[in-house]
């Protein structure tokens, strides 16, 4: 993978979460589709967090 896809990638994700950052409030949903969110996006923390550390190692070799 280059440098310009792993960005594309990045942007493309970042652009995703701003939308659903920008109508949150506008959301109707249960308690059990909270949960489900909540878990998913979770799940993208730890994502994120390890793509960071294989970074993070990358930079440190």
């Amino acid at each position: 993978m280059t440098a310009t896809t792993l960005q594309d990638y990045l942007s493309s994700a970042h652009t995703t979460l701003l939308l659903c950052r920008a109508h949150a409030d506008r959301f109707a949903l249960t308690n059990e589709e909270a949960q489900d969110v909540a878990q998913r996006i979770a799940l993208s923390i730890a994502e994120l967090e390890d793509l960071y550390q294989d970074i993070d190692r990358q930079l440190a070799a």
